[in-house]
Formats: structure tokens, C-alpha cells, sequence
């Protein structure tokens, strides 16, 4: 909780209020300096309890500021059948998939899950999308 709290102040002094020198002044009218700017999230729990102090005014302009807008693809690597399990689990249940992923961590595909290749192109996705 106090990372999220420094968090949404380094928002309000950066973004919300346009970084500018006089911080007390830029605070009168919180909206009048402000970035257009989206706070783009996973979907999971702990990324979204990050941001809730951020807070999201509406601009002089009805731009929404630092809308939350999810994404699946900015989700963590998914382990498939070990999902859920610390690496030393996997090494006493499945000591062959442990040895494979250790010996290549960018290429090894988790059973039913994915590699960290694959997260790489989701992640490319959601890049070219904010370009």
C-alpha cells in the first residue's frame, strides 16, 4: 500500500499537474496543466490495488486522466500446469520440465502454458497498439 500511495503522488506532481516548478499553484486548478495520459494495468489483482489511489479527473477538455484501461496481454507469464507452484515444487514434482527451463528460461514452453517468447509478442502487441 505505500508504494501505491507514493505511487499516485508521483502522478499527481508529474502528470496531473504538468510537472511544472510551482507545485502549489498547479494544485489551484489540478486540471488545467494535466498530460492526457492512460494508466494501462494487467488484469490481475495486485496491479490494480497499485493504482487505486491514482486519481482520475476529468480535464477542462472531458479527457478522463490516467483512465485505468486493462489488459489481459500485460499479464504475467502463464506457467500452464505448474501455475501456482514455486520453482522448487516443479523441481521435486517434474524435475525434467525443471531442467528444460532452466537450460533455455526464453524458450521453454510450460505444459499448457506459455514461453517467455510468447509473452514477449503479446507484450509487442500492446506496444504497437499505443504508438
Amino acid at each position: 500500500i505505500q508504494y501505491a500511495k507514493k505511487l499516485a503522488v508521483f502522478a499527481e506532481e508529474h502528470i496531473l499537474t504538468g510537472g511544472g516548478k510551482n507545485k502549489k499553484a498547479a494544485r489551484k486548478d489540478k486540471c488545467a496543466n494535466a498530460r492526457h495520459a492512460r494508466m494501462y494495468t494487467s488484469t490481475l489483482r495486485r496491479t490494480n490495488e497499485t493504482v487505486q489511489f491514482v486519481d482520475h479527473r476529468v480535464q477542462n477538455d472531458g479527457w478522463v486522466t490516467l483512465r485505468k484501461r486493462q489488459w489481459r496481454a500485460l499479464d504475467e507469464l502463464f506457467a500452464g500446469v505448474f501455475d501456482g507452484m514455486t520453482y522448487e515444487e516443479i523441481r521435486k514434482k517434474c524435475p525434467e520440465s525443471y531442467a528444460s527451463r532452466k537450460a533455455n528460461k526464453l524458450t521453454y514452453r510450460y505444459p499448457r502454458g506459455e514461453s517467455y517468447l510468447d509473452v514477449i509478442r503479446r507484450v509487442e502487441q500492446v506496444m504497437l497498439h499505443m504508438q
